[in-house]
C-alpha cells in the first residue's frame, strides 16, 4: 500500500510540475491600435514594470515612409530628458519597409525591475515616418497595461536632425506593441489542464482505496 501510495504520489508531483511548466514566460502588450490619424519620425514614452521584466521587441502598428529607425533608452523618464542624448543608451537600429505590423529588425533586451519605470526613444535619422496617436490623456498616463508591464502617454518629435533635437508634441501614444519576458515566470494552468489534474487524482484516490479495501 505505501509503494503504491508513494508512485501515485510521485505520478502526481509530476503531471503536476508539466502541467505548469508552461508558466506565463512571454507576452505582448498593444498600445495605440486602431484607425490612427497622425504621424513623424519619433516618439518617446515610459514603461513601467509590476513585476521585473526583460523588454526584447517593438513592433510598429504602420510604417508610413521607409527608412532606418533606432531605438534608445534609459533607466528613468524620459521627461526632462527629450532635448538631450545625455543619459540615454542605443539598444540598435535597423531599416524598416513600408507595412503594417512591422516588427523592430534588430535583437535587443534590457531588465526593467520591479516597480521601476525605463524611457524608450523611437526615432528615424533619415527620414523615416511611423504613425501613433493623439490622446486626451495627460503625459505620464497608463495607456495600456496588462498584469507586468504599463504604457505610457509620451511625446512625438518631428524629424528635424540631430536627434533629441525635434519639437516636442506632447500627448502622443506609440502604435504598436511591446514585448517582453518576465524575469520570474508566473506559473499557469488552464482550463482543460486543471480538468485533467482533477480526473487524474481522482482516480489515483479511488485506486488507493480499493487497494486498501482488498489489503484488509
Amino acid at each position: 500500500m505505501k509503494l503504491l501510495s508513494n508512485r501515485w504520489a510521485a505520478a502526481i508531483s509530476g503531471l503536476f510540475l508539466i502541467l505548469f511548466a508552461n508558466g506565463a514566460w512571454a507576452s505582448t502588450v498593444a498600445v495605440g491600435t486602431g484607425p490612427t490619424a497622425n504621424f513623424n519620425s519619433n516618439a518617446m514614452f515610459d514603461v513601467t514594470a509590476t513585476n521585473a521584466v526583460t523588454i526584447n521587441g517593438l513592433t510598429f502598428q504602420e510604417v508610413r515612409t521607409a527608412g532606418t529607425f533606432q531605438i534608445f533608452g534609459r533607466p528613468s523618464t524620459f521627461v526632462g530628458h527629450d532635448s538631450s542624448s545625455a543619459g540615454w543608451t542605443s539598444l540598435g537600429s535597423g531599416a524598416l519597409s513600408v507595412g503594417t505590423n512591422k516588427a523592430f529588425p534588430t535583437a535587443f533586451s534590457f531588465t526593467v525591475p520591479a516597480g521601476a519605470t525605463y524611457a524608450l526613444y523611437v526615432a528615424s535619422n533619415d527620414g523615416g515616418f511611423f504613425y501613433y496617436k493623439n490622446s486626451t490623456n495627460s503625459v505620464g498616463s497608463v495607456e495600456a497595461s496588462d498584469a507586468n508591464l504599463q504604457i505610457k502617454t509620451g511625446v512625438g518629435q518631428n524629424s528635424t536632425l540631430p536627434l533629441f533635437s525635434g519639437i516636442a508634441f506632447a500627448q502622443r501614444v506609440f502604435s504598436g506593441a511591446i514585448s517582453y519576458d518576465l524575469v520570474t515566470p508566473v506559473p499557469t494552468m488552464n482550463g482543460w489542464a486543471m480538468v485533467l489534474f482533477g480526473l487524474l487524482f481522482a482516480s489515483a484516490i479511488a485506486v488507493m482505496v480499493q487497494r486498501q479495501g482488498s489489503e484488509a
